[in-house]
């Protein structure tokens, strides 16, 4: 007989929260540059070095293929909206972004909620240049929703196997 190597599975797992509301103003896009948590309730858990994150710039633990899924939940107060939603942006150099995903949805009446869910499997070679951030936008002023309490708008990172 021989032997087996066993792989180590998952080594991070972690999934991130807005804490309170974003205002953002109509027809922009706004990065969501702070008010970011680990989720700390409800039985939330995580697996091995946290992700860093300054002014919504997040930076990876290890090198690795991540599955990053950002989930963002706007209301517009005064009107519906034709298009409300998120932005998943990259960065191979710590400077300059790109979208790497878009996703849109739309408001049906004033006070009402649009939901848009993104994923984007990461290729991260280098933990200093490679970087990721999430970003808003509406058609009109609206809210990005947070809590501190439970997840509304939140991202999660699960890296997957080695670069």
């Amino acid at each position: 007989g021989g032997s087996a190597t066993i792989a180590s599975g998952i080594t991070v797992a972690r999934t991130y929260r807005l804490t309170t509301n974003l205002a953002i103003n109509a027809a922009t896009v706004t990065t969501i540059a702070s008010n970011w948590e680990s989720v700390d309730t409800n039985g939330g858990g995580s697996i091995g070095t946290a992700m860093s994150e300054s002014s919504g710039i997040f930076s990876y633990p290890s090198t690795g293929i991540y599955l990053v899924n950002f989930v963002i939940q706007n209301q517009s107060p005064s009107q519906g909206a034709t298009y409300a939603g998120g932005i998943i942006q990259t960065t191979p150099d710590n400077s300059t972004y790109t979208n790497a995903v878009q996703n849109y949805n739309s408001i049906y009446h004033s006070n009402g909620y649009g939901s848009s869910s993104l994923h984007f499997i990461h290729d991260v070679t280098n933990t200093t240049n490679d970087k990721i951030r999430f970003r808003a936008s509406c058609e009109f002023a609206s809210d990005v929703l947070g809590d501190t309490n439970d997840s509304i708008t939140y991202v999660s990172f699960i890296r997957l196997g080695d670069t």
